[in-house]
């Protein structure tokens, strides 16, 4: 069975992938989607994953145990979690009402349209933004930045393990203030909230000029 242990404990069984025109499902799991991985083993002899061991020609199309469904069919899937994690708009008002995932992680940017949206917050769905779903690679970006800054270099370990405190920490918090049942609107706060507090910290002409209160 295809189960991954999350930082928390709990197991995530995959059912599904969904690539450029195609999908795949296993209503029980399968292990066969890790060969064709662009990580892992392909079927070219290289070894080296080319543009269709991405898409189609060596992966979804050639697994074996799970059944071809299309990606529509993939979106309405009645699933514990929907990740979509490619394309913008996927999810829109044409197929809302076929989502039944109660849970939405937006690994892609902007997957959902804002009406859709609308319609899913309703009907109770909690998604989790891409603000904060998909923000490891532009916070792992910073940390590189930092160390350039400061010449040092940090371990794997180091960098998970800021990344993860980073992102638990703006979760909570995201959680602590959410907004109509939006945790887009909650995030969109924070982060205003610390833009705001970052301006404030760097003062303003008023405040040097002694003219603040």
């Amino acid at each position: 069975m295809s189960r991954y242990k999350t930082g928390i404990g709990a197991l995530i069984l995959v059912v599904f992938l969904g690539f450029l025109m195609k999908a795949a499902y296993a209503q029980g799991g399968n292990d066969e989607h890790k060969k064709h991985h662009p990580g892992g083993a392909t079927s070219n002899t290289s070894g080296v994953p080319g543009p269709n061991d991405v898409y189609c020609g060596c992966s979804v199309c050639d697994l074996k145990g799970y059944q071809k469904i299309s990606n529509q069919e993939l979106l309405a899937l009645d699933v514990d979690i929907l990740v979509p994690a490619a394309l913008e708009n996927v999810i829109t008002m044409d197929n809302v009402e076929d989502v039944k995932a109660p849970i939405i992680l937006e690994v892609a940017n902007g997957p959902v349209s804002h009406e859709a949206e609308s319609a899913l917050l309703e009907k109770g769905t909690i998604i989790i933004p891409d603000v904060i779903a998909n923000s490891g690679g532009v916070i792992v970006s910073y940390f590189e930045w930092v160390q350039n800054l400061s010449g040092d270099v940090w371990s794997l370990d180091k960098v998970n393990k800021k990344l993860s405190e980073r992102i638990i920490f703006s979760f909570e918090q995201m959680l602590a203030n959410t907004q109509d049942d939006s945790l887009r609107a909650s995030a969109y706060i924070l982060a205003l909230k610390r833009i705001e507090e970052a301006v404030y910290a760097k003062g303003s002409e008023e405040y040097f000029s002694g003219e603040s209160a």
